[in-house]
């Protein structure tokens, strides 16, 4: 080799080393991102919060996890279901949740915890591949969880099933990796960012670690529910193609895991006089009962049995879609008895001081979410969304929020 050839190859090794010292800084850099964004920044909202909040649960320490959309999340409270029942449950839902995405929270569920009873809200079968082109649900579903699930080869899986299925790979890298999709939407730049990890840091420090309202949300005040259209208790639509292929696929999944402790529920609805959607996605959920009977499952449809926890329409309702809080006590009350005398035997789980420390905490916070909740309606708050923010948080520790509620 001559002098010539030694100092070109000592060049490119050269510039091969930086470029290789190039690529690990920036996939440190890309590590610690990814990092701070799962454990310090993730977004404040409903459902990060509710997501994240499900994984500060203690290994197999809850007796009742429930799936599904806004319909179950608001219909249930684990808050009163403990503090009346002693049933400590989680409510691991996204709003918008869709039946693609329910292996995989089932597989995260089975994964951290061992409940006697897995409830799953059968919202997220009633949609079309049309409704899915307009509304993008379950895009949605997949967005919302990966935002805030942990890493794992199930959250891999369920995002290169979304973008297989979709062909929509203009997302993969927001979906891969959430920072990228959301570093756009820091209000008041680089302190507001501060502001949120600060208030992320120190979040379930209101509960020694854990989430302190155990996922509950609502909203505020009622809106207009007309007249109520009848509609036999038979009647059936068929469902989507796809969206049945999705929901048998995902019953074929539970039997092979021999998944016995599954129960399938409709959450209440109103059924609007004129309204073709909410007609179609009745005869959807009865539908849906006789697939699942034919997995072996139990199913119970509450728009055919409204009367059960007792729910009024309107008053019960906040919309067609979801009980508000009267509605919920009510739901939260009837369901907890029912799972109680069907399989959920909270004293046979073993938790420590502390842990029934905590649950009394999310008891007296419960409490004085409900009364922050009358306070806002008696002040003619309309659609206020509470949740667990940090900002409530800190509100409900004003004094004023102490005391007995009274049940509405």
């Amino acid at each position: 080799m001559n002098r010539r050839e030694a100092v070109g190859r000592g060049c490119f090794v050269l510039y091969l080393k930086r470029i290789l010292k190039g690529l690990l800084v920036l996939a440190t850099i890309v590590c610690v991102l990814t990092l701070a964004w799962q454990y310090v920044y993730y977004p404040d909202n409903y459902d990060a919060n509710r997501v994240s909040g499900f994984y500060q649960e203690p290994e197999e320490s809850l007796d009742v996890v429930l799936i599904g959309a806004s319909d179950i999340g608001r219909a249930y409270c684990a808050g009163l279901a403990y503090r009346d029942y002693g049933i400590r449950s989680y409510p691991f839902v996204i709003n918008g949740d869709d039946v693609h995405v329910w292996k995989y929270q089932l597989s995260e569920v089975l994964a951290h915890q061992k409940p006697d009873k897995i409830v799953i809200e059968v919202n997220g079968a009633l949609y079309s591949q049309e409704e899915e082109k307009k509304f993008h649900m379950y895009e949605s579903a997949v967005s919302r969880l990966s935002e805030t699930m942990p890493w794992s080869p199930r959250k891999l899986r369920m995002v290169q099933e979304y973008l297989r299925s979709s062909g929509n790979y203009g997302n993969a890298l927001s979906l891969y990796w959430p920072l990228y999709a959301n570093h756009a939407d820091w209000p008041g730049g680089v302190l507001s960012v501060f502001y949120r990890i600060q208030m992320n840091r120190t979040k379930y420090d209101f509960n020694g670690g854990v989430s302190t309202l155990r996922g509950f949300e609502t909203l505020t005040g009622q809106k207009p529910i007309g007249p109520q259209q009848e509609i036999p208790s038979s009647y059936e639509a068929v469902l989507d193609p796809e969206y049945e292929r999705a929901l048998r696929e995902f019953l074929s999944c539970c039997r092979k895991k021999g998944m016995t402790n599954i129960l399938f529920i409709r959450a209440p609805h109103c059924l609007a006089a004129g309204d073709e959607r909410a007609k179609l996605m009745y005869g959807r959920s009865n539908r849906i009962g006789s697939i699942i009977e034919e997995y072996g499952y139990p199913y119970i449809n509450f728009e055919n049995h409204k009367d059960l926890p007792g729910i009024e329409t309107p008053g019960d309702f906040y919309d067609s879609q979801h009980l508000k809080v009267s509605g919920m006590q009510k739901f939260t009350a009837y369901f907890s008895g029912y799972l109680l005398e069907n399989g959920v035997n909270p004293k046979a789980r073993k938790i420590s001081p502390r842990r029934e420390q905590q649950w009394r905490r999310t008891v007296d916070y419960t409490e004085r979410f409900l009364r922050r909740y009358d306070e806002l309606c008696r002040d003619g708050q309309q659609d206020t969304d509470l949740y667990e923010s940090p900002e409530l948080l800190e509100t409900l520790q004003g004094g004023q929020y102490a005391g007995k509620t009274n049940p509405q």
